[in-house]
């Protein structure tokens, strides 16, 4: 074996070695996510609420990435010892740099990708959980299952979320449009909705689209990572990038189960289809506008002038 083998296999285990790490970090922080949902119907038994309050609880536990998203980017960005799972390969800011941080991470959220990126997460995010926050009551009602089932029938549609971003980083890599991705799976997870909140398929039907929306869903969040990077121009502004996403993802994460709660609070399931359709229509055109941004940095980079 050749030292320059040796080398290539440790830092090819080293890079094996933080996706591990980073997997481990997410599912961790993941488990809290999810818990109001399936204590749903038990608080609305115990406690005398409706969806309305359900759903103001369970949005309420994303206020934090909210407001603390970007100053974390923030504070990453500026550390002299950077995430070295990362941005190894970056030098640290120091000095004057470090004090223009804050005007350079204004100047990015004011910029059409990154503001479209945040718009287009927090979209998702909206569709995602107007549906799996009250998913176990619904299924529930639905089918007639027991929490036990309703919370087991639900975490089995949530794993295919993970089949959607999986994928998703597939077609990337062999070069299908982000735009198109993202497009397409908005328009399943809004024609998904109307089989799910509207009772026209029965409890098992709405229970399969749930799986498609979940699974096509997840098509979104992994384009719009992978997209992040690129959008941030430059490898000190990628943590302020991602606070902007998490920015974008915890906002809907607070609007959608509220404002879900409250209109089948007042006017029933078929109110909250409304709500996701329209999302998806937006999250639609927010695509179509991030495909001009892309043609017209294409043109002014080719254009001889």
């Amino acid at each position: 074996m050749t030292i320059e083998t040796a080398v290539m296999q440790q830092s090819e285990a080293k890079r094996w070695a933080t996706v591990a790490i980073v997997i481990g970090c997410g599912i961790g922080a993941a488990l809290q996510v999810g818990k109001v949902p399936i204590a749903a119907s038990m608080l609305q038994q115990s406690l005398g609420i409706d969806l309305a309050a359900v759903g103001t609880i369970a949005g309420i536990f994303a206020v934090l990435g909210l407001v603390g998203s970007v100053p974390a980017g923030v504070v990453i960005a500026r550390g002299d010892q950077r995430p070295r799972l990362i941005a190894p390969e970056v030098a640290s800011r120091t000095g004057p740099a470090r004090a223009g941080l804050m005007q350079e991470a204004t100047a990015l959220a004011r910029r059409r990708t990154p503001a479209l990126l945040m718009v287009l997460f927090a979209l998702y995010s909206l569709m995602f959980f107007a549906l799996f926050s009250f998913l176990p009551i619904l299924l529930t009602e639905r089918l007639g299952v027991s929490s036990q089932g309703a919370g087991a029938l639900s975490a089995l549609a949530a794993a295919g979320n993970v089949v959607g971003n999986l994928a998703a980083g597939h077609l990337l890599a062999r070069g299908v449009s982000r735009n198109l991705l993202i497009a397409v799976a908005a328009f399943a997870m809004g024609a998904s909705a109307l089989g799910i909140f509207l009772p026209v398929l029965g409890g098992w039907g709405a229970f399969w689209l749930c799986l498609l929306f979940s699974a096509i869903g997840g098509l979104i969040p992994a384009t719009l990572l992978a997209t992040a990077p690129a959008a941030a121009r430059s490898a000190a502004m990628v943590p302020v990038m991602m606070g902007l996403l998490m920015t974008g993802s915890n906002f809907g994460q607070v609007t959608g189960p509220i404002a879900v709660g409250a209109v089948v609070s007042a006017s029933g399931w078929g109110a909250a289809c409304v709500m996701v359709v329209a999302a998806a229509i937006l999250a639609g055109l927010a695509a179509w506008m991030l495909a001009r941004c892309d043609h017209k940095r294409v043109s002014e980079a080719t254009d001889p002038a």
